[in-house]
This record gives C-alpha cells, sequence and structure tokens, in this order.
C-alpha cells in the first residue's frame, strides 16, 4: 500500500506501508538529513519529519512547543494562534497517528544490528536534551516521551499516536526494548539493592578517573618521575598521581574545575582551561579557522571573550576554602555567565573575522622534518587575490636558524590552517565552553555494558560530524534569542579531555569517562558495596563522591609536575642530588639546605603528606 492522501482533514491521519515508514527511518539514520532523506526517497520534507518526530528521532522548537500543547490540552487551531501560525503549519509537526504499528513487515536485518540501535540512542538522547532545555526555558514542568498523555479535541487519533511514540522502532528492533534489562557485574556502578529512588535528582552517575600528564620526557625521564613518584609520592598503582571519582552526568566543566582542585590540592589560585587532545581539536575543525570559527559558542569558547566572564564563579573572601569550593560543585547547576552565550560569541567573532579576513603568514620547514607557521599578517583583499594564484617558493631566511626555510603564504579566514590560530587571540582557541556538561562533551564507551549490545557513544572523525543538519537548526533558532537558557547541543565531542591549570607551572590533566570501576574492584581497591554506597551519595548529596586516590596531592607554585619531583627530592634525600639541574632547582627553592623550611612553605599552600580519605576528599 502506498500513501494516500485523498479525502484526508489532517495530516496525522495519513497511512504508510511498513517499507516506506522504515525506510525513511534507516536513511535517516544513515544520512542525518531530512532533505537528502526526503530527496532519496522521493517523498517530501514534511513526511520524513512526521516520521521522525513520531519516532523521536528528530525535532525542532517549533515541534516540542506543539508537543508541549498537545499535552496541555490544547486543540490544532488554539496551537497556531498561541505560536501565531497556521493550523496547517501545526499539522506539519504531529506526529502519525497510524504507522507500521499494524503492518507485516517488522523484522528489518539492518535495524537489528547495534550500530543502529547506537544512533537511535544518541539521537534520542540529544532530543531529550532539547527538551529539557526548552522546558527550563520556557519554565514549564520537565516531561519525558513515557509520561507523555494527549487528549487533543480535533486532532483524532493523537493520542494513540503519542501512546505508541517510541514503541515502533523497539517493534522494529524485535525486542521489545530498545535497552535490554540490567546484567550485574562488579564495578557496576547501582544504587543499593531496594533503595528508593523517589525524589532523587535526573541524573546519571560517571566515573571520571584524573590523572596527571607527564610533560613530554625523554625515556629516561619518564622513568625517572615514575621511579620519584612511586618512591616518595605514594604512588602505588600507576605510574602517575590520580584520582577517580563519581560525578552527576550533569555536571558542567565549570563545577569540574572546582571538584579538580579540590582532588588535587590546588588552591585555585591560577587560570585554568579545558581542552580537547590536539588530535581530535584538528579533526571536529578540519584543520580550519573558518571551520573552528563556527563551532564557536558551540564547542569552544570565543577567543574574544571578555576577562572578567572567566571570573564569575569566584567570589571566595574569607572563612573556610574547603567549605566554599564544596558549594561550587555541589548541584543543581545554573551557568550565569553572558559570554559564552552563542550569541554573544557570534558577535565576538564578527570583529574578529573583519580583523584576518585577508591574512599572510610564514610557513616554516626545518630540515629534521618540523614544519609551522608563524603569526598572520592582515592584508587587503585585492592583495590576497593578486597573490593567491602566485607560487611561493621556500626560501632561506637569515633571520631564522640556518636549517629553516620560509613560504609566505596567503589565505582568506576561512582558510587559514588552525595551527595558526594560537597568534590571533590572546587566549587559547581551544578552550571549550565551561558551561557544558560532562554528558554533552564526554563519550562513554562502556554505555551499555549491561546488556552487551551498545560499544558507547561514537566521538565524531570531522567538522561535518558535528556540525549536522540538526545542529544547524538549533544553531539557527539559538540565534533568535539573546538568552543565556537558550544554548544549542552539540553531542559527544571526545572519549578524552584535558585539564589545563596555571600556565606557568603547566599542569595538565587527563580526564576519561565510564560506567564502571570493575578494575578498582577486582583489584581490592574498592569493595561493590563502597562502590554503591558512593553513587547513593552522589545521588542524596548531588555532589562528586572520591572512590581511589593514588598518590599525595601536589600544590600551587612549585614548578609543576617537573617542580613537584624536585620537591619531593629535596624533602626525602639525606643529600644532594648528582644531578645540576636538581642541585639548581632544589637550591633555588631551599629543599636542600633547609628541608623544614621547604616543608612549612609547602603546608603553607595546603599540603600535607596526610591522605584525607576518599569519603571526606569532596
Amino acid at each position: 500500500m502506498t500513501i494516500d492522501t485523498a479525502n484526508k482533514s489532517n495530516d496525522s491521519f495519513y497511512s504508510f506501508s511498513d517499507k516506506l515508514y522504515i525506510d525513511i527511518i534507516k536513511t535517516y539514520l544513515n544520512i542525518l538529513s531530512v532533505k537528502e532523506t526526503a530527496d532519496k526517497l522521493k517523498t517530501s520534507e514534511v513526511k520524513v519529519r512526521k516520521v521522525l518526530i513520531t519516532e523521536n528521532l528528530w525535532q525542532s522548537k517549533t515541534s516540542l512547543e506543539i508537543e508541549y500543547y498537545l499535552r496541555s490540552g490544547k486543540t490544532t487551531p488554539e496551537i497556531a494562534k498561541l505560536l501565531s501560525t497556521t493550523e496547517k503549519a501545526v499539522q506539519q509537526y504531529l506526529p502519525y497517528s497510524r504507522g507500521v504499528y499494524n503492518g507485516d513487515n517488522r523484522s528489518v536485518a539492518a535495524l537489528n544490528s547495534a550500530d543502529y540501535r547506537l544512533r537511535i540512542r544518541t539521537l534520542q538522547s540529544k532530543i531529550n536534551k532539547k527538551r529539557e532545555d526548552l522546558a527550563v526555558e520556557k519554565g514549564w514542568d520537565r516531561y519525558s516521551t513515557k509520561d507523555m498523555k494527549i487528549e487533543s479535541e480535533g486532532v483524532e487519533g493523537a493520542e494513540e499516536a503519542v501512546r505508541k511514540n517510541g514503541q515502533a522502532i523497539q517493534d522494529i528492533l524485535g525486542s521489545g526494548e530498545i535497552t535490554a534489562p540490567e546484567e550485574f557485574y562488579p564495578g557496576l556502578l547501582r544504587l543499593p539493592e531496594g533503595t528508593d529512588t523517589s525524589g532523587f535528582p535526573r541524573f546519571d552517575v560517571i566515573r571520571l578517573h584524573l590523572e596527571l600528564m607527564k610533560n613530554d620526557y625523554t625515556e629516561e625521564q619518564e622513568a625517572e618521575t615514575t621511579r620519584v613518584l612511586k618512591t616518595y609520592g605514594k604512588v602505588e598503582y600507576g605510574s602517575t598521581i590520580s584520582r577517580d571519582i563519581l560525578v552527576p552526568s550533569d555536571l558542567p566543566l565549570w563545577a569540574l574545575n572546582y571538584a579538580i582542585q579540590r582532588c588535587f590540592g590546588w588552591q585555585n589560585s591560577h587560570l585554568h582551561q579545558f581542552e580537547l587532545p590536539d588530535e581530535q581539536f584538528k579533526k571536529i575543525t578540519d584543520g580550519t579557522v573558518g571551520k573552528y570559527a563556527k563551532l564557536v559558542g558551540v564547542v569552544f569558547r570565543s577567543p574574544w571573550m571578555d576577562e572578567n566572564e572567566d571570573f564569575w564563579q569566584d567570589d571566595y573572601e574569607s572563612g573556610s576554602f574547603k567549605t566554599w569550593i564544596r558549594k561550587k560543585y555541589t548541584g543543581p547547576f545554573y551557568e550565569m555567565t553572558h559570554g559564552e552565550g552563542i550569541w554573544q560569541c557570534k558577535e565576538d567573532l564578527k570583529a574578529w573575522k573583519k580583523r584576518y579576513e585577508y591574512v599572510e603568514v610564514e610557513h616554516h620547514s626545518r630540515s629534521e622534518g618540523e614544519e609551522f607557521y608563524n603569526w598572520p599578517k592582515p592584508i587587503s583583499k585585492e592583495e590576497y587575490e593578486r597573490r593567491k594564484s602566485a607560487a611561493e617558493q621556500w626560501r632561506d631566511d637569515d633571520k631564522y636558524a640556518s636549517d629553516d626555510k620560509v613560504r609566505i603564504e596567503v589565505f582568506a579566514f576561512e582558510d587559514i590552517p588552525i595551527d595558526v590560530c594560537r597568534y590571533m587571540s590572546e587566549r587559547s582557541c581551544g578552550q571549550l565552553l565551561e558551561r557544558l556538561s560532562l554528558d554533552e562533551v564526554l563519550a562513554i564507551h562502556d554505555k551499555g555494558i549491561e546488556d552487551g549490545l551498545f560499544a558507547g557513544d561514537s566521538v565524531p572523525e570531522c567538522f561535518d560530524e558535528v556540525m549536522d543538519e540538526d545542529l544547524q537548526f538549533d544553531i539557527e533558532d539559538c540565534l533568535q534569542y539573546d538568552s543565556p537558557m537558550k544554548q544549542p547541543y552539540a553531542g559527544m565531542l571526545t572519549d578524552e579531555l584535558h585539564y589545563n591549570y596555571d600556565f606557568g607551572d603547566n599542569w595538565y590533566v587527563r580526564i576519561t569517562g565510564s560506567l564502571g570501576a570493575a578494575d578498582l574492584v577486582e583489584s581490592g581497591r574498592v569493595a561493590q558495596e563502597e562502590l554503591e554506597e558512593a553513587v547513593l551519595t552522589v545521588y542524596k548529596t548531588y555532589r562528586p563522591v572520591c572512590i581511589a586516590q593514588d598518590g599525595y596531592p601536589v600544590l600551587d607554585d612549585v614548578g609543576g609536575i617537573n617542580g613537584y619531583v624536585m620537591f619531593l627530592k629535596g624533602i626525602n634525600q639525606s643529600k644532594k642530588s648528582d644531578d645540576a639541574d636538581d642541585d639548581e632547582y632544589g637550591n633555588e627553592y631551599g629543599m636542600y639546605e633547609d628541608k623544614q623550611a621547604s616543608l612549612e612553605w609547602a603546608k603553607s599552600l595546603g599540603w600535607s603528606k596526610r591522605r584525607v580519605s576518599n569519603k571526606n576528599l569532596l
């Protein structure tokens, strides 16, 4: 049976063949474009959108508003009036009341794959985030599709459509449920059996592994650093200082900063930033400033963000620092900085782009194979046009090292290599927006480990995988409002985050996430019962809980991990080191002449060998 539009008074009544309905779902899951799906299947974009809305795989601000008003019992004419639009426009965003619910073709092999299930889960997660954000913006009661019930005069069949919303996909999968029943395994992050969860906040609990990164050492230097940390730094299980914490999945990066400060013993006295690993940064920007700029306000902070916007949460004046900082990583979390909003970020970009609309850049190449760019110099459009087709030659330049060859290249803003970006602003161009929460940034590869089906969240490999059609639609929608409550959602960006603290000492923390702690349980560092109690504490207190520590805390102004290693040597060795560099650093801080003075200095910065228990650390 084909689609029959004759004598239909409402688009909700269209009846599809099983094949077309399923083909729309399959095609969209593969290409993630409403327009391309419609073109490929030779059907209309309206029909494609309605199928996807029915299955909770696509939503816009308009469709979510219509969904909400339907739940509230509004009729189609009433909704049209509320949205200042036509009844026909409203009907284009209504779910189908009949799809393949009673069809015979429910066994689609392609949709039985874990890959399709993962795509469905990812899309539905993004849509639920949009739903939550809009509810907050409008002041509506939060709701989920599982609870949806519509009683709508004039929209016959809508209640039945919504009741079955999400069920057609499950039927197609042939499993009855997209998520299989939970299977217990050691290290599973679960609540104690029989816990009453009524009244708990709505978030997942995830485990973060935080470890200090070592600098670009030679093999010998890395071995020595590991030796010192193990000998004097109480590192027992790994090769560097680390912490494992359980956190609410909606913890924003700005709040995570305070938790990291507490975990490692810093005093929040220097600047910090969250970054993607360099390789992932280049992947999602396609290696160009133009693509990076499109992600400013969506993923990255503005390169011209007002400095005062960085410190909106840093209001400590006196009293207990521990009490003050604990409040910062305790939920619920509210973003209060205007400078991270997409509207302001795009305003900042206008001036930035105008300044670097056309540039010339020195491209350096060295005999050992290293290549890099130098500072960009703005040039006129006429100069750019004149030179862009000319083949620039490598040349030796006496200004640089004898093995340095230099070529002058010209670029329009869109094509400037991303490596040049760091010279175009005083702040790092790779700084992530700190309003982003962990569940918006960090991919968890063991998601769904209970049912053995899902490999976990996928990580984008290029710009187009981030800036898909839905995100473009979302951005355009958000730019209509200058409101911090109305922001786009890009989805998972990486499976590894880097936290950089104190740009002088240059500490780096590598952050990874998971939904289990089997390694800690199996090694005997944490008992399953302790793990379950920690999960319960996260829900009850709405803040992170430490479950494992490896190594002493560190401290501010010690010179980064290199300086900390020297500090540990200095306060523990009975005589000077044979290494001249060790002696020079140790003498600068008085570590060899007066070890007691070094200890007193460290204690004044909050450092102590006494380990705070996991339960009390955060």
